[in-house]
């Protein structure tokens, strides 16, 4: 091989190199653009809110629920759940989750489950 056709088989080398290079370069900044688009939507959507409950019994499944999405699921303080018991309730079932207040944490919140 001549000297030339060894320098074009090494520039062409280089070239397959650099545009395997660019194509990783461009999908890694597409996964990252991805990423970046999913964690930003949720900041962008109207935060949901725990509806207050006072006892009418055809609000008490979409307050459960709503309950343990929003609140029991991002803390683990039977205490603080407590709290928000107490903060997201009304009229008489705010009074009943009220006196389990001057209950250890655990048992006042597993006291509310049984209400």
């Amino acid at each position: 091989m001549s000297t030339c056709e060894d320098e074009h088989s090494s520039a062409g080398t280089l070239f397959k190199r650099f545009m395997a290079t660019q194509r990783h370069q461009n999908s890694t900044m597409q996964q990252l653009l991805q990423r970046q688009q999913g964690s930003t939507l949720p900041l962008t959507l109207p935060q949901p809110e725990v509806p207050t409950f006072g006892g009418h019994p055809i609000e008490y499944w979409g307050f459960i629920r709503a309950f343990e999405n929003l609140i029991e699921s991002k803390t683990t303080s039977e205490s603080a759940r407590l709290y928000y018991l107490v903060q997201y309730t009304s009229s008489k079932v705010q009074e009943l989750v009220s006196r389990c207040l001057s209950m250890k944490a655990e048992e006042g919140y597993q006291e509310t489950q049984v209400c």
